[in-house]
C-alpha cells in the first residue's frame, strides 16, 4: 500500500485527515495492522541550501588546489563531507551488511542548516578556509530572515 502523507495546519485538515483514514481502513479487503506516525513537519532542504553547498564544495575543491597542489572534483569533496559529517547507516540484506551514509537529499533544512554549519567551521579550523556568505545566499540557504 503506498503511504498516505497529510500536513495538518487547521482543525479543517486534520478532520479530512482522520476522515480519509477511516475511508481508507474501510476499503481494504482483509484486516491489515496499520501505523499512523504523528510528528512535527520539516520539509526536505531547499534549493537554497543545495545550491549553497555545491558552491562551497567548488571553492574547497578551488582552495585545496591552490593551496595544496591537490586537484578534487565536486563529488569527491561531498562524499568527504558526508564522510566526515554524516552518520552512517547500517542495514542487513538478505544477510549481507550494506553501509551508506546518509544522502543529504534527504536532510530536512535544520539537519541541513546543521550539516553546511560544521562544513563552514571545519573549513575555517582545518583549512583556514573562510567561506563565501554572500549575506542574501547564505540567509536564504540558512533560513536567517
Amino acid at each position: 500500500m503506498k503511504p498516505h502523507t497529510y500536513q495538518l495546519v487547521s482543525q479543517r485538515q486534520a478532520d479530512a485527515a482522520v476522515s480519509a483514514i477511516g475511508i481508507i481502513i474501510k476499503s481494504l479487503p482483509q484486516v491489515v495492522v496499520m501505523e499512523v506516525v504523528i510528528r512535527e513537519y520539516r520539509s526536505s532542504r531547499s534549493l537554497a541550501q543545495n545550491r549553497l553547498m555545491w558552491a562551497w564544495y567548488k571553492q574547497i575543491a578551488t582552495h585545496l588546489e591552490e593551496t595544496m597542489g591537490e586537484i578534487h572534483s565536486d563529488q569527491a569533496i561531498h562524499a568527504l563531507m558526508k564522510q566526515t559529517f554524516l552518520p552512517m547507516q547500517v542495514a542487513t540484506i538478505r544477510g549481507e551488511v550494506v553501509r551508506e551514509r546518509k544522502s543529504t537529499a534527504k536532510l530536512n533544512t535544520k539537519d541541513m542548516s546543521e550539516y553546511m554549519e560544521k562544513i563552514d567551521m571545519w573549513c575555517s579550523r582545518d583549512l583556514g578556509l573562510v567561506l563565501d556568505h554572500t549575506e542574501d545566499v547564505y540567509q536564504a540557504a540558512m533560513g536567517i530572515k
